[in-house]
């Protein structure tokens, strides 16, 4: 999919296709983290979240540090303005990431060219699969209609498997690299802590 070169093909994905996922989740799950590659379709930037770009005119950019509360100087030029964006923080929001907020679940970014990590990969195969086997008529209405059944025919057991590949995944290469997780698992023996109990008494 993401290698689609059809211009109504990144509209259709992310308007459509990827929150009725977020809502279908909602509706069996509650509130999850959604794990998501940086394909360009789930990056798309929410317009008035993101930095004037280099052309901006003076207008503009005095609208942007009012808007977000930044200082500046009526007298700044143009080049001072841009100067002063350059050094503040990233406001850039995404429109799949506030469209997940909106219905409680949490987007977790994967790296750069690291899909394999991605649960939803297996999912989607899966959803496309049904999809392509049961549409004859090539309509995008139909395909939307028949993408809502599909999602209905994924199951708990389809995600669990999804996830143990992935975690197989993440331990091969683990010991490919011979490395450890940075964060070792806690042990507290209990058995210590009731004696040092009886002691005190």
């Amino acid at each position: 999919m993401s290698g689609s070169t059809d211009p109504g093909f990144t509209s259709i994905t992310s308007l459509h296709l990827v929150p009725l996922y977020f809502s279908a989740i909602g509706n069996k799950w509650g509130p999850c983290v959604i794990v998501m590659d940086l394909a360009p379709y789930h990056r798309e930037r929410v317009p008035e979240t993101v930095k004037p770009k280099s052309q901006a005119r003076k207008a503009d950019l005095i609208e942007w540090f009012k808007k977000y509360g930044h200082d500046y100087e009526e007298t700044d030029t143009v080049k001072k303005l841009k100067e002063r964006a350059s050094t503040l923080p990233d406001t850039t929001r995404y429109t799949l990431e506030e469209e997940a907020k909106q219905q409680g679940h949490h987007v977790l970014w994967l790296p750069p060219k690291h899909c394999v990590l991605n649960p939803i990969e297996l999912i989607w195969a899966q959803i496309k699969g049904r999809v392509a086997r049961r549409n004859f008529s090539f309509k995008m209405a139909d395909v939307l209609l028949e993408t809502k059944e599909a999602f209905k025919h994924v199951t708990q057991e389809d995600w669990n498997k999804a996830c143990e590949h992935v975690i197989k995944v993440e331990k091969e290469w683990w010991k490919a690299e011979n490395l450890q997780p940075a964060i070792q698992p806690v042990v507290i023996n209990t058995a210590d802590m009731s004696d040092d109990s009886e002691d005190d008494e």
